[in-house]
């Protein structure tokens, strides 16, 4: 079998199958960390990372926990106090957040919908206003989708607001839904 070298922070590397996890080595390392574990950070070991997209400002790529390595590089398993955590979070919330809205009301028309310093949004067009009903319809239909694991599209299950930090919520409603 196929072997990668995973160098992590603190200098140590671990040699392990091709395919192996972030979520993996994480649970390899300590089960809290396992469980603490929001996404992780890669890097280049040698200058060159393929099928990763575009860096973060420090020149790593943010990774889903469960996407599989296939290649030497660093890895950083990033927890809810780490920046990029919360960014990551904010953005798939948005996503979360246009996908509830788009099965609950087909007729929306999406526009943007980024993360920003205090949270997320996403600009919808809509013959009539959303209601307050509507706003709990749609909190109910992300915790369904959330619910699905599907990496590729939402956040984990495992991301619920009664893990994540309350730091991350703001106490008055989103204005911009």
């Amino acid at each position: 079998m196929e072997t990668i070298h995973v160098t992590l922070p603190d200098g140590s590397v671990k040699d392990v199958p091709k395919g192996t996890t972030a979520a993996d080595i994480a649970r390899g390392i300590s089960p809290r960390l396992a469980d603490d574990a929001f996404v992780a950070k890669v890097y280049s070991n040698n200058g060159t990372l393929t099928n990763f997209g575009e860096p973060v400002d420090d020149g790593g790529y943010l990774i889903d926990l469960r996407r599989p390595l296939e290649q030497d590089l660093k890895l950083k398993i990033l927890t809810d106090k780490d920046p990029d955590s919360l960014f990551v979070f904010r953005h798939s919330a948005a996503h979360l957040l246009a996908a509830a809205v788009m099965e609950l009301y087909p007729d929306v028309k999406l526009g943007i919908g980024p993360p920003v310093d205090t949270g997320f949004f996403y600009e919808f067009m809509r013959e009539q206003p959303f209601t307050p009903d509507d706003l709990v319809k749609i909190e109910k239909k992300m915790h369904e989708l959330a619910a699905t694991r599907n990496p590729s599209r939402f956040l984990s299950a495992s991301w619920s607001k009664k893990k994540l930090p309350s730091r991350w919520f703001p106490s008055t409603p989103p204005e911009n839904l």
